[in-house]
């Protein structure tokens, strides 16, 4: 497969749906998912901590000083480098194992 797919995630103030957003994408995405941006829009509630905890090497964490709203998938989308972008709201809590892979053989 030489074409993978970058998901992107905004976040502001929702840790306690980000963890389990980010563990599940973690856990049933394939190969197939070569990044995830996670755009923390001026999270106060402990999001920057828990984000910061986080070793996986497909994650890829954006601190912003300033909530920009939807503003930031723009922005985010434009770090990404594969050819599919996958825009996935922190409060999507569940998926079916290998669901990128069934977006990827779509495309």
């Amino acid at each position: 497969m030489s074409d993978g797919i970058s998901i992107v995630v905004l976040t502001h103030s929702r840790v306690h749906l980000l963890r389990q957003c980010v563990e599940k994408t973690l856990a049933r995405t394939s190969a197939a998912t070569r990044e995830i941006v996670i755009w923390n829009n001026a999270s106060t509630d402990g999001t920057r901590a828990y984000l910061d905890s986080l070793t996986d090497t497909r994650l890829r964490i954006i601190h912003n000083d300033t909530n920009v709203g939807q503003n930031a998938y723009a922005l985010a989308f434009r770090l990404t480098s594969e050819p599919y972008m996958v825009e996935l709201d922190d409060d999507v809590i569940d998926a079916p194992p290998d669901w990128d892979r069934t977006l990827l053989d779509a495309f």
